[in-house]
This record gives structure tokens, C-alpha cells and sequence, in this order.
């Protein structure tokens, strides 16, 4: 999997949920009902993570074929990729990006309030010390 933002925020709310358990059955069903919202725009989020990379694969095939269209024996190749990248064009390409960074952008924004709700929940109910927490957290700090 490649390290995303969405991917970082995810596994920290997992090693939170592994680590902490929570016994007030409020704070249980409010976590369960984050927890459902977070997992629909993680996936949101990984989709648009997804198209993008096509997108981008897409421009990036546009390009290649205007470079190979001026070098006469990589026609053929110039030919498959005015094709491939021909599906789309690269202004639809460059519009799509633009979509997908903006909406990208409000996904991981939604991601950032459910993922701070639920760790507030978890440190509201957290009254011990936790080695797996602090072992992921000093490794998020030596990383970066």
C-alpha cells in the first residue's frame, strides 16, 4: 500500500481502538456511529486516491505520445499512446484532477473532524498508560 494521509489517520484510529477500551455504552454507540462515517469516507478518500493516479497516468500517457509523435521510428508507439490517451484528452484529464484534488481535499477534512471526535472519546475513556500508543506515536515522530 503506498503511505498516504488517509492511510496514517486510519491506522492510528486503529491502534486507538485496539489499545483503548470503552466501557460507557454512550460513548460505545456514538463511536460505532463515527467509526461507520469514518470507514465511508476513508473509502471515498482511497477512490479518489485512485483515480487520480489513472488520471495522471492518462496525462502522462498524452504527453509521452506528443514527445514520441516528433521522433519518426517511435510512431508506432506514439500511435498506441495518442490512442490510450485519446480516451480522455489531457483537458478532460487536467479537469477530472482538479475535481478529484477539491474533493480530495473535503474528504480529508470530513476525515480530520471523525477521526478528532473519535480520539477525544478515547482519551475521555483512557486512564491508563499504553505502550502500543506511545511506541506508534514516537514512531510517527522519528519518521518525520
Amino acid at each position: 500500500m503506498i503511505p498516504n494521509r488517509f492511510a496514517r489517520i486510519k491506522s492510528y484510529i486503529d491502534v486507538l481502538e485496539k489499545n483503548i477500551k470503552i466501557k460507557n455504552k454512550h460513548d460505545v454507540e456514538r463511536l460505532k456511529g463515527l467509526k461507520e462515517a469514518f470507514d465511508k469516507k476513508y473509502l471515498a478518500a482511497r477512490t479518489f486516491l485512485t483515480l487520480k493516479v489513472v488520471f495522471f497516468v492518462l496525462l502522462y500517457a498524452s504527453v509521452l505520445a506528443a514527445f514520441f509523435a516528433t521522433i519518426p521510428f517511435l510512431t508506432n508507439l506514439s500511435t498506441y499512446l495518442i490512442m490510450v490517451s485519446g480516451v480522455f484528452g489531457t483537458t478532460i484529464s487536467f479537469l477530472v484532477l482538479a475535481v478529484l484534488h477539491f474533493s480530495e481535499g473535503t474528504v480529508y477534512s470530513d476525515l480530520i473532524l471523525l477521526s478528532n471526535h473519535m480520539m477525544i472519546i478515547y482519551v475521555h475513556n483512557d486512564h491508563l498508560s499504553h505502550p502500543d500508543i506511545e511506541a506508534y506515536i514516537r514512531q510517527m515522530v522519528e519518521k518525520h
